[in-house]
């Protein structure tokens, strides 16, 4: 194999950390300028601190060929202080479709490998919108077929709690009032999120690989100009 082959390929491995969407639910909120947000009547997802039960929000989703989701991202606030805690605990789980709710859990609980929480600039009148950027603990392979996601922040800041951004009442979502893993009800959010099949943050191997590509191209470059 001719060495500008090599480093293609090299330089293809390297990009492939990037990561790519397979599904959306929901725009951003800089996408839907002006941001109306959340409604105070109205919050589909929180985690809820202190003796009481953590309410969770689900998402249902559909995927038209297999697939390995690896990370996610989405938006959403604190209230009623509008501040994040220092470090957010997030638990992911996926559902079979159980007749308009979630249904049997596929795998574990799931936690985050590396998470990115970034201020959009834009608020709601509960709080400072943030974005995340969330790479699985472990990776989901889904066949096609009818899922549901369900998110919750369970890091400890006082009394205040995570709220899950959603568009409007559009698209089929359901809510627990106890946990992750607790009774699900049908309800209808537009729930704001992407599934990803790679991950944001590029693994070790794939670094190496760009920093080795990039390296054999600096070379052939300058045995060109000699």
């Amino acid at each position: 194999m001719k060495l500008p082959i090599i480093i293609s390929l090299l330089a293809c491995l390297s990009t492939s950390g990037f990561a790519a969407t397979i599904y959306q639910s929901g725009e951003f909120a800089a996408d839907v300028l002006p941001y109306d947000g959340l409604k105070s009547d109205s919050k589909p997802a929180s985690a809820t601190n202190g003796s009481s039960p953590a309410q969770t929000a689900a998402s249902l989703f559909v995927l038209d060929t297999a697939d390995s989701i690896q990370a996610i991202s989405f938006e959403g606030f604190y209230y009623p202080y509008g501040v994040p805690p220092s470090k957010d605990v997030f638990q992911i789980a996926f559902f079979e479709n159980g007749n308009g709710i979630p249904g049997e859990q596929i795998g574990e609980i799931l936690g985050a490998s590396s998470l990115t929480r970034t201020y959009t600039g834009l608020s709601t009148s509960e709080g400072a919108i943030f974005h995340f950027e969330l790479d699985l603990s472990t990776a989901v392979d889904l066949e096609p077929g009818t899922y549901w996601i369900a998110l919750i922040d369970t890091s400890t800041y006082e009394d205040a709690s995570f709220f899950w951004s959603y568009n409007d009442r559009s698209d089929v979502a359901a809510y627990t009032e106890g946990g992750i893993t607790d009774t699900y009800h049908p309800t209808n959010f537009r729930l704001v999120y992407t599934l990803e099949n790679t991950k944001f943050v590029p693994e070790p191997s794939v670094l190496i690989l760009g920093a080795l590509g990039a390296i054999l191209t600096t070379g052939v470059r300058k045995r060109r100009s000699v």
